[in-house]
């Protein structure tokens, strides 16, 4: 479990350095899928806010992609029944 929380905090950290850079720049050839798995750590690692900004950017690539409106469904009702 240590290992696995360990690689989640490497993987925000470099997402946070980079995010507005690195994705930004390769908006068009990360496929959304990354954007997904991204935002699944930052769910996981209990940054929900961070996860649903992802799983749109993931929604504005690709519409239609299933598995993200029900993560992102899921972030929004886990963030309004914590507030």
């Amino acid at each position: 479990m240590l290992a696995t929380n360990t690689a989640a905090w490497y993987i925000i950290l470099f997402a946070t350095i980079y995010d507005e850079t690195f994705l930004n720049y390769a908006h068009h050839t990360i496929p959304t899928e990354a954007y997904a798995n991204l935002a699944a750590v930052h769910k996981d690692c209990g940054r929900v806010t961070e996860a649903i900004q992802l799983y749109r950017k993931a929604l504005e690539l690709r519409p239609d992609f299933g598995e993200a409106v029900a993560n992102l469904t899921h972030c929004l009702v886990s963030l309004r029944l914590n507030s």
